[in-house]
């Protein structure tokens, strides 16, 4: 329980563009692919705000939303996300005084977890590179439940694996589908 607001017993973040700072991976690799089909790629600052967006996000700013309805999309999408998981953690880092925010919820007893849309498969390493994973009670990732965010489900599998109640969890996310699913939860 928190002294500072005894009604948090866990907090829940959202990993791209919140906890972790991916887009110099993400981005570098969309942009890499765009140069290997022979386009020229769009600056970091615009593709930067995409990354709360995942992959598809990104290739959709990328490409255009005609794009992804193309027979080309998923190999390039596999493409990206092939070379993604090559160099996870290259250049991803923990967000500016996040370590302080872990610190003081571990002196304050209070567990923590990851709940993103970006795949088990590559989150799990991504934490154990940035050397997170064993401060991290709980990873609800894209494929950890039969809906993704912004529906509730992966908030509630969540807090039911820290055996808390969903309107004890605190939420921290970048996007609209953060809140949504938060909400929907009963979550703050």
């Amino acid at each position: 329980m928190s002294a500072a607001n005894p009604r948090v017993h866990a907090v829940l973040f959202d990993l791209d563009g919140t906890l972790v700072d991916t887009a110099p991976d993400l981005v570098g690799c969309v942009q890499d692919v765009m140069r290997a089909r022979g386009t020229r790629p769009l600056p970091f600052k615009s593709l930067r705000q995409f990354v709360s967006r995942g992959m598809r996000g990104l290739l959709t700013a990328a490409y255009g939303e005609d794009f992804i309805a193309s027979d080309e999309y998923p190999d390039v999408f596999e493409h990206c996300l092939k070379l993604y998981g090559d160099r996870l953690a290259e250049r991803s880092r923990l967000f500016p005084h996040m370590r302080r925010v872990l610190n003081g919820l571990a002196r304050r007893g209070i567990p923590w977890g990851v709940v993103t849309n970006k795949p088990e498969y590559l989150t799990r390493p991504l934490l154990e590179a940035l050397d997170l994973a064993d401060e991290c009670a709980v990873v609800v990732g894209g494929g950890t439940t039969t809906h993704t965010k912004p529906h509730p489900e992966p908030m509630i599998f969540a807090a039911d694996r820290l055996a808390v109640k969903p309107r004890v969890c605190l939420m921290l996310g970048d996007d609209p589908r953060d809140i949504q699913a938060a909400r929907s939860a009963g979550m703050t």
